[in-house]
């Protein structure tokens, strides 16, 4: 993060996320969302964006990401990113993670939020612990 100016310019922070996971009953995390922004803000609206994501399954059991689009937008002076998300487990019925959006989201004063909508379903979700989520800006 870089809270500086550049030379005459806007404040500019650099590499902001939203970190989605879950983890298993034994808190070994299973499947991890990143959502990464970085932008110049005026103090009242973003003047410049790029936003990135980037998906992982951290422990080998054979999960997969069968579904994994991203997006962005600028919206009233703030700019988000998001991800929706699907990983597959077939070595646990297939029980499916869904991030039916992980979002960074950027204001115009510098701030950064995050916002998730995530879930699991299928016949091996009892297995899941829950999910944990990191916003850093």
């Amino acid at each position: 993060m870089d809270p500086d100016p550049p030379h005459g310019g806007n404040p500019r922070v650099s590499g902001a996320y939203t970190e989605t996971g879950w983890n298993d009953f034994l808190g070994i995390t299973v499947g991890i969302v990143w959502n990464f922004i970085s932008f110049s803000y005026n103090g009242r609206q973003v003047t410049r964006y790029h936003t990135w994501n980037s998906v992982r399954h951290p422990f080998p059991n054979g999960d997969y990401f069968m579904a994994n689009n991203q997006g962005h937008a600028e919206i009233q002076g703030d700019a988000s990113g998001w991800t929706f998300a699907i990983e597959d487990a077939p070595a646990f019925a297939n029980t499916k993670i869904y991030w039916d959006v992980n979002e960074v989201t950027a204001h115009g004063d510098g701030r950064v939020t995050g916002y998730v909508n995530t879930w699991a379903a299928g016949a091996d979700k009892y297995l899941l612990g829950g999910w944990w989520q990191i916003v850093h800006g």
